[in-house]
């Protein structure tokens, strides 16, 4: 995520929380499947031959940070679940009174 904040195209391998960082639309990083070696060449042959997409997978990867990672998005999604919590504690509540 810290690369990524820096408009760098990362290559990962394909573990949920990689493919949950680039994105599952790809346009953040170049995926490889995990513990393939011959996936990993083909990922780095990717990077290295395609200048421009990598530096495009860059701009995605920092505005995608930027929506999703932010500090203040993580409190605004925190505070959200927390009060949608509590909501349903109180309908619990009130169904349990009727």
């Amino acid at each position: 995520l810290e690369a990524m904040s820096y408009e760098k195209c990362c290559i990962v391998s394909d573990i949920p929380s990689n493919i949950e960082a680039i994105g599952k639309e790809g346009n953040c990083g170049i995926a490889f499947k995990s513990k393939n070696e011959h996936s990993l060449y083909e990922a780095l042959c990717i990077a290295e031959s395609s200048p421009e997409l990598v530096k495009q997978y860059g701009i995605s990867a920092r505005k995608r940070i930027e929506e999703n990672f932010s500090e203040e998005t993580l409190v605004n999604k925190t505070e959200k679940l927390y009060m949608d919590l509590l909501q349903r504690k109180r309908e619990q509540k009130e169904r349990k009174r009727k």
